[in-house]
């Protein structure tokens, strides 16, 4: 498809007034201390979330099962902080852009 037939397309305009429409309010919005979410208090707070999940828990975020959920907590947060070596699987376009 050309640029040309793409700048036509409803699609092109759908997202283009979803873009025009977030920007005031991505001016509006009150920033996070994200320390905040390594105080002893969240820390106890998070464990207690955790332990009180059963094998039958509800899903609250997508299709993961709970163990697939945890797993997936496990590496994301464990990476992070240097205790796994995750490969990186990102390119240069998405290192750059999408900081």
């Amino acid at each position: 498809m050309n640029v040309f037939r793409a700048a036509l397309s409803r699609d092109f305009w759908i997202t283009g007034i979803a873009i025009a429409r977030y920007i005031p309010r991505a001016f509006r919005t009150k920033q996070i201390d994200g320390n905040l979410f390594f105080t002893e208090q969240k820390r106890q707070e998070y464990r207690r979330r955790v332990e009180s999940l059963k094998q039958d828990s509800l899903r609250r975020w997508g299709i993961m099962e709970v163990d697939q959920m945890l797993h997936h907590l496990n590496l994301a947060c464990g990476g992070s902080q240097g205790f796994y070596a995750l490969p990186d699987e990102s390119y240069l376009i998405s290192r750059t852009l999408f900081k």
